[in-house]
């Protein structure tokens, strides 16, 4: 005799368990076993996942096949039918109950699905989860006695705000992927992800999206690499050149290129320029850290001067015009603290001299403004990138000499 072939022990008839035997009671147990280790807390960022589960429980047990497929007809259970996981925005609660009623109380293998979804949901769903659920007992039964597929469907409306506005809202979403990515840290495996759980969402409420592949490259372009940046910006090129790209193509082609660049270290390093400012920066730190003992030396005793030496020391002579630096005259990022420390001395930027100097704005006197400013300043500082003004300062600062000590003097005068 042919043995009777199924996929799976649940699927290998419709007809009623016997739970009083021991195959009976190891397919309850199968059946309402935890989906997860990881408990759900019925919130939307887990729910594309947590269906997923469900999906995969139903196969096996047959859910799929009686209490998750419902009938777009309640009144003819032969007619069209909808796959709640597929359509659970489509399908309101009232329409599950009406189905639901086609089998509850009775003593048939619906009826012992039910329960089992019923059970193994409840084991799946943490306490934070519960709390948000079990206030909506009243809705999730009949008469008293749980129902699966109503428990199913309040978990969905509350892990998603299920109304007429969610569409909006996911299209909204949708839109505004070049402000999502920097939220997940421009990981743009997260991103992809996201994308699908909201197109699921979508398709689930009978809608549609025509704009996706234009939103995939809006967020992509929000990237801080300049190579992914470039690579997407040439797969945009070839759409726009009349070549088929697909929006599932391209989140696979930008998946793979990020992880690539991340595997090799490439993700967001500095680029070629950025590399010699910083090697720049690094040696004025060094040349800072040299002068700064000098300086401390010249600040301790003195030998004793001899009368004559003396008097001509205190007698003046020509003074020299200070030099005054480019980086002098580069303001302060938001960031950059103050004093910034230059040849072991502090520099303060004084507003009313536009520049750096030993004083702050509140200590100053007002004296040698605009003196030592270089020609058309302003229109030069205002065209000047922030990289350009790393540089300047950087080698403003390499090249500072013994004249501070002239240009010290000036500023206090």
């Amino acid at each position: 005799m042919a043995a009777n072939f199924s996929l799976s022990p649940g699927m290998a008839t419709n007809d009623v368990i016997d739970y009083t035997t021991t195959a009976g009671q190891k397919v309850w147990e199968k059946a309402i076993e935890k989906l997860s280790d990881e408990l759900f807390d019925c919130d939307s960022e887990g729910l594309r996942d947590f269906l997923e589960l469900i999906r995969a429980r139903g196969e096996v047990m047959g859910w799929n096949l009686s209490i998750l497929s419902i009938p777009v007809n309640v009144n003819d259970p032969l007619g069209d039918a909808q796959d709640f996981l597929d359509h659970y925005g489509e399908i309101d609660l009232d329409h599950c109950r009406e189905h639901a009623l086609t089998y509850y109380n009775q003593h048939n293998r619906a009826a012992q699905d039910s329960i089992q979804l019923y059970t193994c949901v409840m084991k799946s769903i943490s306490r934070v989860g519960r709390n948000k659920i079990t206030g909506f007992r009243n809705q999730y039964t009949i008469n008293g006695t749980a129902c699966g597929i109503l428990l199913l469907k309040i978990v969905v409306r509350e892990s998603y705000i299920d109304t007429n506005a969610t569409t909006t809202y996911i299209r909204d979403q949708l839109s505004s992927l070049d402000t999502f990515l920097p939220t997940v840290d421009y990981d743009i495996g997260k991103m992809n992800l996201h994308v699908q759980a909201l197109v699921e969402a979508l398709n689930a409420r009978g809608e549609t999206t025509t704009d996706l592949l234009s939103n995939l490259f809006k967020g992509y372009k929000s990237a801080t690499d300049d190579r992914f940046l470039k690579y997407i910006a040439l797969k945009e090129e070839y759409y726009e050149e009349g070549n088929n790209l697909g929006a599932y193509e391209l989140m696979s082609l930008a998946k793979n290129k990020w992880r690539v660049l991340k595997q090799k270290h490439l993700w967001n390093a500095p680029s070629p320029q950025e590399e010699k400012i910083l090697a720049l920066e690094a040696k004025v730190k060094k040349l800072e850290s040299q002068q700064a003992p000098k300086s401390r030396k010249a600040k301790g005793a003195a030998p004793k001067a001899t009368t004559s030496t003396a008097s001509q020391q205190q007698t003046p002579g020509p003074r020299t015009t200070p030099q005054y630096e480019p980086w002098m005259f580069v303001p302060p990022t938001d960031s950059e603290e103050q004093p910034k420390m230059v040849g072991g001395k502090p520099f303060w930027w004084c507003t009313k001299h536009k520049k750096w100097c030993r004083h702050t704005t509140e200590g100053c006197e007002g004296k040698g403004i605009g003196k030592g400013r270089p020609e058309n300043s302003d229109s030069s500082q205002a065209k000047s990138t922030p990289k350009k003004k790393k540089i300047v300062r950087a080698l403003g600062a390499a090249a500072q000499d013994d004249d501070e000590e002239d240009m010290d003097s000036e500023d206090e005068e």
